[in-house]
């Protein structure tokens, strides 16, 4: 069977865990997880990095450091993963859903700006959404498969309007912007490190910021927010949400292999841009990467030119053992009981039922590769 994405583990993962294990340093106490945001910080070049249990909780963490109250706004795509729009619930604001763009699949800046000219009103240092008299709190931009939209002008609009930046990249650990970091455009970036990303600790992800007081912040809330490290004293309410040794030591030693599986990435997307025949009738377009950033993508990708092509094309797949299927759908689509705020999704309801996501594990085969090539350049009229 192949798979869309499987972990790529190899006998480096497979020392540290035992490592750990023969330490008998298996939860929370151990020194993988000091090792493992060390690897992190060095790779994405973030000032800190805090790995906590998976990317859903490093997002709602997020809000919480940031100082949210109940009921502001967040701005946010409705083509996402549902952790998402659910860190934003959870964290006690509302999220106001907009359409991608068709370019990037992000977040599309155009339409978010236009919002903010036309739909919010300035009071004192604020903005707030004049239906509702809300305060429009912070802008959270998912790196939909790890593409890198401009976040040049994410930056300059934030500060315009005086909203926090939290970047979604759960996918993109190890992308860049123009060369830089993410954190240098972004109060707050999330990674994860799930089993079903370029790189995996199992379970687990991690916050990364330039700000020390984020991190200070975000350390105690996922600490229980013990007093200097005291036994059984506490500073206020908080969570248990520190990454386990034990997925440590696995994500540690992904890490180590970084630019192996990079690599491997890399050549996986570079055979489907030049061997897929995107002269097909059927076919709109693979995207390639942003040029904003030389990252490889997370999960490639086609875009068909309607949804029975795709169902189609998945029934082919998985006759002969693909297990490909219809990727994310609409979050403004989703939980029948909650009144989301939102726009025009033009172009979100138009992507979400013409992309073909491919096999795109790093230990993907080329022999398996060039079969799911042949069997998609073969069925495409």
């Amino acid at each position: 069977m192949i798979k869309i994405y499987e972990p790529n583990l190899s006998k480096k993962e497979k020392y540290f865990l035992n490592d750990a294990f023969d330490k008998n340093e298996i939860s929370t106490f151990g020194q993988y997880s000091v090792k493992f945001e060390k690897k992190i910080n060095s790779i994405s070049k973030s000032k800190y990095s805090l790995a906590v249990t998976s990317g859903s909780v490093g997002l709602y963490l997020a809000y919480k450091i940031l100082n949210v109250k109940k009921d502001d706004i967040v701005l946010a795509p409705s083509y996402t993963f549902a952790a998402t729009i659910n860190a934003i619930i959870h964290a006690g604001c509302q999220p106001y859903l907009f359409d991608i763009s068709k370019d990037t699949f992000c977040l599309d800046l155009d339409v978010v700006e236009n919002f903010l000219q036309n739909e919010t009103v300035k009071i004192k240092n604020n903005y707030y959404y004049i239906k509702n008299k809300k305060k429009i709190f912070a802008i959270c931009v998912v790196l939909t498969f790890s593409i890198i939209p401009d976040l040049k002008r994410l930056k300059q609009i934030s500060k315009k309007y005086n909203l926090k930046i939290v970047l979604d990249a759960a996918c993109a650990f190890g992308a860049s912007y123009n060369g830089e970091s993410l954190t240098v455009y972004s109060d707050i970036v999330v990674y994860s490190f799930n089993g079903n990303k370029s790189f995996t600790s199992g379970g687990g992800g991690a916050i990364c910021t330039n700000k020390l007081n984020l991190f200070k912040k975000s350390y105690l809330l996922a600490t229980n927010a013990k007093k200097n490290n005291q036994m059984y004293k506490y500073s206020f309410p908080a969570h248990n949400f520190r990454i386990s040794n034990i997925h440590a030591a696995i994500g540690y030693g992904q890490l180590t292999r970084y630019q192996n599986i990079l690599k491997k990435k890399k050549e996986i997307q570079i055979n489907y841009e030049n061997k897929i025949n995107f002269n097909s009738k059927d076919l709109i377009s693979l995207l390639s990467k942003s040029h904003y950033s030389n990252h490889p993508i997370w999960i490639n990708f086609i875009i068909l030119k309607n949804k029975t092509i795709l169902l189609n094309l998945i029934k082919k797949f998985r006759k002969i053992g693909v297990m490909t299927n219809l990727f994310w759908q609409p979050m403004h689509k989703q939980f029948s009981s909650y009144h989301f705020l939102r726009g025009s999704m033009k172009n979100t309801n138009y992507f979400a039922n013409r992309i073909l996501p491919l096999p795109s594990a790093s230990n993907l085969t080329k022999k398996n590769q060039l079969k799911i090539i042949k069997i998609l350049n073969d069925s495409l009229g």
